[in-house]
């Protein structure tokens, strides 16, 4: 028996939240990894090439290229304290996939919001 499907509203709702949550994770990491300046100064930073906090998870792609830019090889770092602070917001448990980046996360993340309650 298959459950009922989740109403459209219901996507839109669980994918603006997991949005915020997203946004909420990369401040915070930013803010304790390096400081509320740097966390400032990197939103500019995308906000100047139209990437608007409601439109990162939209456009991860931009925001991991910015992040290499910026932090070289320690974006990675930035990106998994960011994804471990996601999950922990989404009350999930992170296991680390070397293989997998924000991006993914994310990605997958996306796809449980039409058949899930978690997010």
């Amino acid at each position: 028996m298959s459950a009922d499907p989740v109403p459209f509203t219901d996507i839109l709702a669980r994918a603006a939240r997991l949005n915020a949550l997203l946004v909420e994770s990369i401040d915070e990491s930013l803010s304790s990894l390096l400081s509320h300046q740097v966390a400032d100064a990197l939103f500019a930073h995308l906000e100047a090439r139209t990437v608007t906090r409601d439109q990162i998870s939209h456009q991860l792609d931009m925001f991991h290229y910015t992040l290499e830019r910026v932090f070289g090889p320690s974006a990675r770092t930035v990106e998994k304290n960011i994804t471990k602070r996601l999950y922990g917001k989404l009350g999930l448990g992170y296991i680390e996939d070397p293989r997998m980046t924000l991006a993914g996360h994310v990605k997958y993340l996306k796809s449980q919001t039409s058949n899930t309650e978690t997010i």
